[in-house]
């Protein structure tokens, strides 16, 4: 995946804890969003302030880190898995 103009990331949700379970689970974002936008999807879809958001069960990166970015490290399957809480759940 290149960050170049009009690329998209799927981006699949996944609840952790006792975090709702969201009806849509996959979103497309576009590559070049921050990973703030996921947080700012979550924080809507969920109608919570407060949300612990992680990559890889473990650790949550800069909310200024590109999508593009992470998915190129972290990205399997054609998607990027983001894990959500509504407390803290890992590191």
């Amino acid at each position: 995946m290149t960050d170049s103009k009009g690329k998209q990331v799927i981006v699949w949700l996944r609840a952790t804890g006792d975090a709702p379970i969201l009806k849509q689970q996959k979103v497309k974002i576009s590559a070049n969003e921050k990973f703030s936008k996921i947080v700012e999807v979550l924080r809507t879809k969920t109608k919570s302030e407060q949300v612990f958001v992680y990559l890889k069960e473990s650790f949550c990166p800069s909310l200024d880190e590109k999508i593009s970015v992470l998915y190129e490290a972290y990205g399997s399957e054609g998607r990027l898995t983001v894990n959500y809480a509504n407390a803290p759940a890992w590191g």
